[in-house]
């Protein structure tokens, strides 16, 4: 092979692992930023994760959020809700205490988990939401 015939095949076989890692590890959350969020204006069945950067139960929870996000990608959508820049929204849905994981189907809120909870925990509620409403 070619020097230059080389260089191409790794070039191409970079390329390919720097798109696979950025997918990898891109962000599955959505986020809802800021003014009035119409709950009905979300398609299908949404998970709501109202957080903060001060938090830091929240933030040792985003990992099992996102791990399942992921997992779930297609069946569902997440989106993640900065408690700061969202008020209304917090008042509306009566969110008293973070990190809140709030499922919403049609615009309607269905069902609710407060705290860290296990992966598992989560996962079940997930699940339960999308065989109950999915």
């Amino acid at each position: 092979m070619e020097t230059l015939e080389l260089l191409r095949l790794l070039r191409d076989k970079l390329l390919s692992r720097y798109e696979r890692l950025l997918e990898e590890y891109r962000d599955p959350l959505f986020e809802l930023r800021g003014g009035s969020v119409d709950l009905e204006s979300l398609s299908g069945v949404s998970f709501l994760y109202f957080t903060a950067s001060w938090c830091a139960p929240c933030i040792s929870f985003m990992d099992v959020v996102r791990v399942l996000a992921r997992r779930y990608a297609g069946k569902a959508n997440f989106y993640r809700v900065n408690v700061d820049e969202n008020m209304d929204l917090v008042d509306s849905l009566h969110v008293d205490y973070i990190p809140a994981f709030i499922a919403v189907v049609r615009g309607e809120v269905v069902d609710r988990v407060y705290g860290v909870v296990g992966r598992g925990k989560l996962e079940d509620f997930i699940r339960r939401v999308l065989e109950s409403h999915g």
